[in-house]
């Protein structure tokens, strides 16, 4: 299993017409990554939750849910410890302490403001780009295939 796991992390990565091998780590939207990511990660929610912070973790991505702005520095101060002692980085741009009473934050495709979830703009261009190729006029589609291919 080892060595397998090794071949997908030395595998080269095709961006664009530019072939590249990363140097360390899995590249980002590799297919090895999820997993790894939930092996990995998993010391840090049984931490998370002896510790008693309720965190919402998807694969790399993850949230922890605060009563106040002082459990959330807590928080992420056992978050930024473990990641150190781990040997990982927390994506600097990403990692924030949001109210979520009065700020919005953006997680798995969804923008959370006030208690209220919206799709998050890049993922409702993409539903409608999607849905645009699939509902073309001169596609010679009847209505009841197109409407079957969409709805799901």
């Amino acid at each position: 299993m080892l060595s397998l796991i090794e071949l997908f992390l030395k595998q080269g990565v095709l961006d664009g017409l530019r072939e590249w091998t990363p140097q360390e780590g899995s590249p980002q939207g590799g297919c090895i990554s999820p997993l790894l990511s939930n092996v990995y990660l998993n010391p840090l929610d049984h931490l998370m939750a002896a510790r008693g912070f309720a965190m919402v973790r998807y694969a790399d991505d993850f949230v922890i849910m605060c009563r106040s702005s002082q459990e959330a520095a807590q928080a992420l101060a056992v978050v930024q410890e473990w990641t150190a002692q781990a040997g990982l980085n927390l994506h600097p741009d990403k990692t924030t302490i949001a109210d979520a009473t009065e700020a919005s934050f953006e997680f798995l495709g969804y923008r959370f403001e006030r208690g209220t979830r919206y799709p998050r703009a890049k993922s409702l261009t993409k539903f409608k780009d999607a849905l645009r190729t699939e509902t073309k006029r001169n596609s010679g589609k009847s209505l009841r295939t197109i409407i079957a291919r969409v709805e799901p």
